[in-house]
């Protein structure tokens, strides 16, 4: 049981422009076109969640499976927590074979709609991923659910939308969508999903270099995988490109693409997590530092935060900056290498694609600052970046 819309990912592209007046001018764009679509509804504010469910016509489906997980209902039902559903419709779950799914898979997709925190669209327009009551094996946190805004409306996790949204209950909010989401695949599973027409290169590489077994085999907890796309590769140039696919270069393309993975940590576009980490500081993690400017009400965080992020690569750094205005975020590599679809949410990690082939420093124990264009001068100097771990 996984669900995961590829196609619907990559048209999600990301913002680009790290400049504080850009992302603010998207920002006001997008928050003041979502609070107008879905003004905060009251009138049922004195209900819990569970209430506001039963008094529904289009909610009597997914009432019925709730009530098979008892706990799962009265924490939708208890004045002293907070808990977001994202309630599909009936005419959502018509389309939806039930009947196939274990108990277990039922809970787990339930797990998935339900947010443990209370998040009208006020909120939403700050996160553009929200963890969820799932919590798989693989990851080591919350599983998350992608948020976006665009002139239709709100989209959640590629396929679904809202449609009557910012129900606000007393102990959290309703928000109503036309399609069932089920809990993503792994990263081997979306890797690939990925078109080979744009992605051939790298599911390639994977295979050839031995790593993508080991990240099919799962034997992480929780990963950020960087990849990029066959007009990446092809930036490098027919010599360093005809070297790594040779049985000479085999040794220099697992070690490159060993840099494009890391295991154990998973870095979203507003989250951090990695071992022993508390939920609070996973989220604080991707947070600009306190310096710069929170709004407490709408929780507006405004800046720029650089993640220094050890690679597999014997002491070789990975530089990941993250700008932001609310939830209008921009990622970049290295310092120059931007990330044009962000938050590949899989059930072991995360998936960002990058516009480059991401290169190691030169120096060991050295972060690679700035990447200049993505590109090695020539094979020499590619060979060079990896001295002493080859």
């Amino acid at each position: 049981m996984a669900d995961f819309n590829a196609q619907g990912w990559l048209e999600w592209l990301a913002p680009l422009d790290h400049d504080a007046t850009v992302l603010e001018q998207q920002y006001s764009e997008s928050s003041l076109r979502l609070l107008s679509l879905f003004p905060a509804r009251r009138d049922l504010e004195h209900l819990t969640v569970h209430a506001i469910l039963t008094q529904s016509k289009h909610s009597t489906r997914l009432l019925k499976i709730l009530e098979r997980f008892p706990k799962l209902l009265a924490a939708l039902d208890d004045p002293a927590s907070k808990h977001t559903i994202w309630a599909p419709t009936d005419a959502a779950f018509s389309e939806l074979d039930v009947k196939r799914f274990s108990s277990e898979e039922l809970e787990q997709a339930l797990q998935n709609l339900i947010a443990p925190h209370h998040m009208p669209i006020e909120h939403i327009i700050n996160m553009p991923n929200v963890p969820v009551l799932l919590s798989p094996p693989g990851l080591n946190g919350s599983q998350r659910i992608r948020l976006r805004g665009s002139p239709k409306g709100l989209h959640v996790n590629y396929n679904a939308h809202i449609i009557e949204g910012n129900i606000i209950a007393k102990d959290g909010v309703v928000h109503s969508i036309d399609s069932v989401f089920l809990p993503p695949p792994s990263i081997s599973r979306i890797v690939s999903l990925l078109p080979p027409s744009d992605f051939s290169v790298l599911q390639s590489a994977l295979e050839k270099s031995g790593l993508g077994p080991m990240i099919e085999a799962g034997d992480f907890n929780g990963g950020t995988l960087f990849v990029p796309n066959n007009s990446a590769f092809s930036k490098l140039g027919e010599e360093i490109n005809t070297f790594l696919f040779s049985e000479k270069g085999a040794s220099y393309l697992r070690r490159l693409i060993e840099y494009h993975f890391l295991p154990n940590q998973t870095l979203f576009s507003n989250a951090y997590y990695k071992p022993g980490d508390t939920a609070a500081l996973q989220e604080a993690q991707a947070a600009p530092p306190a310096s710069t400017e929170p709004d407490r009400r709408y929780r507006l965080l405004i800046g720029t935060k650089t993640f220094p992020l050890p690679t597999q690569m014997q002491g070789r750094k990975m530089s990941v900056d993250i700008s932001r205005h609310g939830g209008i975020i921009a990622m970049r590599v290295n310092g120059s290498i931007p990330v044009t679809a962000q938050d590949g949410l899989a059930n072991n990690g995360v998936v960002h694609i990058v516009a480059d082939v991401l290169i190691p420093p030169q120096e060991p124990g050295s972060v690679a600052v700035e990447q200049e264009d993505g590109v090695a001068t020539d094979l020499k100097d590619f060979i060079s970046r990896f001295e002493g771990i080859v």
